[in-house]
């Protein structure tokens, strides 16, 4: 099953393709499928108040639940049963309780109009968010604004940022609490299979969770509902919760690839940091690397990688809305070495974009150093995938901030790259113009490997003029 991605989405098309993506029951096999999901969480670890008891114990529980006017009254969404099961089990939730919620809601009975299941869901969720506490419900809505479904989130990661952004709000979210939002099924275990060595040593890869894409919807809401603790509004004036949220999962990233790079960090010295790099806030998030993650092989760092790729894309983006450029560099320069030895598709999936968002952020504030160097590395990923023409326009915009940055073995280099392409491309005249200028340069220079490769050059633009 595909999902919507919200980026590419307004909020009323995010609302409308989330809702076509619930899964509805067939009306004669809703019963069933609603009494097996109450069995199933009766019997399972998860659940704070059965823990496994007998089948005879399970019957009378279910004698006692009118199901078939619960599926009246909340539709027959796959969804909307696993969360009413849920209530079922966890709050003895009753059909009378639930038809309550329907009437305070204002809404007819669900199952009875068959035209909006997805309110069903709301219907639940309702039921399950008023037992939540304070905490569990910013743990909740700090969920939302981690990768839609088919992401999975690393339970560890996912508490890091919503303790970290909790603390801003004096909400002290603990295990326990997620623990409660896993039992009341508003988030589902989604546990890697811990085969790889690195995954078997560190939980932090493999113990994962997921939340149904619609109750992500509802949920994301639910950030605009807070407010900022009166004796903070001073610190956090311009700040909304959601800020607070989604500055914090962009540290996150960045702290995690920190983790991934390991203890010998890339320090490129072809390009300069940018002067007006941010330094690390004191209050951000932490993430100590476990022993397990400290000096990786490249195989073992995918490994941990790899679930986490949605998020550091979506990292950048936030990085991008917020302003924080720095921290796309940063991703970008902690990432990028590894990404490229790997080279198989899911990393240059992963790879393409994050350099792209990198540029995008740096063409915005007019970062040259950041231009030529993310251009020059599109240019590099393009050729790869022989995609000259895409090749030829990054490599003239990593010239044009070679030339800003004056510096003339950078020249150089741009210019060689930008006449090989030009003549592969069979841009004669621009094959012939860049050329010249790459011989001139490499005299400049002094470098004899320049000015052979130069020559070399200069040579096939000629033949491609006179051909």
């Amino acid at each position: 099953m595909s999902y919507p991605d919200p980026s590419t989405l307004q909020a009323s098309e995010l609302l409308e393709a989330t809702i076509q993506q619930l899964e509805v029951v067939a009306p004669e096999d809703a019963a069933e499928v609603l009494r097996d999901e109450v069995r199933r969480r009766a019997l399972a670890l998860d659940s704070f108040v059965s823990h496994a008891p007998d089948r005879a114990q399970i019957a009378e529980e279910l004698s006692e639940v009118d199901v078939e006017r619960v599926i009246q009254l909340v539709g027959t969404t796959r969804t909307a049963l696993h969360l009413i099961a849920a209530a079922i089990v966890e709050l003895g939730t009753t059909a009378r309780a639930i038809a309550d919620t329907v009437q305070w809601m204002e809404l007819r009975p669900v199952g009875k109009d068959g035209t909006q299941q997805h309110l069903g869901v709301d219907v639940a969720y309702i039921l399950l968010y008023r037992a939540l506490t304070r905490e569990q419900r910013w743990l909740l809505h700090t969920l939302a604004v981690w990768s839609p479904l088919p992401a999975t989130i690393s339970r560890e990661h996912a508490l890091t940022v919503a303790v970290q952004s909790g603390i801003a709000l004096d909400e002290l979210v603990t295990p326990e609490d997620l623990d409660h939002l896993v039992a009341l099924a508003l988030v589902d275990r989604a546990d890697l299979h811990p085969e790889a060595d690195l995954a078997t040593r560190s939980p932090s890869t493999y113990q994962r969770i997921r939340i149904d894409p619609y109750v992500r919807y509802i949920a994301s809401s639910g950030l605009t509902t807070w407010t900022i603790p009166a004796k903070r509004i001073d610190e956090l004036a311009h700040l909304e919760p959601t800020d607070i949220v989604t500055a914090t999962f962009t540290n996150w990233g960045v702290r995690f690839a920190e983790v991934i790079a390991g203890p010998t960090l890339p320090t490129p010295n072809d390009v300069q940091s940018s002067d007006d790099e941010a330094t690390a806030d004191d209050d951000a998030p932490t993430l100590t690397p476990e022993p397990a993650l400290e000096a990786l092989t490249d195989d073992e760092a995918w490994v941990a990688l790899e679930p986490e790729a949605p998020h550091i894309l979506l990292a950048a983006a936030y990085a991008r809305e917020l302003g924080a450029a720095e921290h796309i560099y940063r991703l970008c320069q902690l990432l990028g070495p590894l990404l490229r030895r790997n080279g198989t598709p899911p990393a240059r999936a992963l790879l393409r974009p994050l350099l792209e968002s990198g540029l995008l952020a740096a063409r915005m504030v007019k970062a040259t150093n950041e231009t030529l160097l993310l251009a020059t590395q599109l240019a590099d990923l393009a050729i790869d995938e022989h995609e000259w023409e895409r090749a030829e326009m990054l490599a003239d915009e990593a010239l044009a901030a070679a030339l800003q940055r004056k510096d003339m073995r950078v020249i150089g280099f741009a210019t060689r790259r930008v006449a090989a392409l030009a003549v592969r491309l069979r841009h004669s005249a621009k094959a012939m113009t860049r050329a010249k200028q790459a011989v001139a340069l490499a005299r400049a220079n002094g470098d004899r490997a320049e000015l052979d490769e130069s020559i070399t050059l200069l040579a096939a633009a000629t033949k491609l003029a006179e051909g």
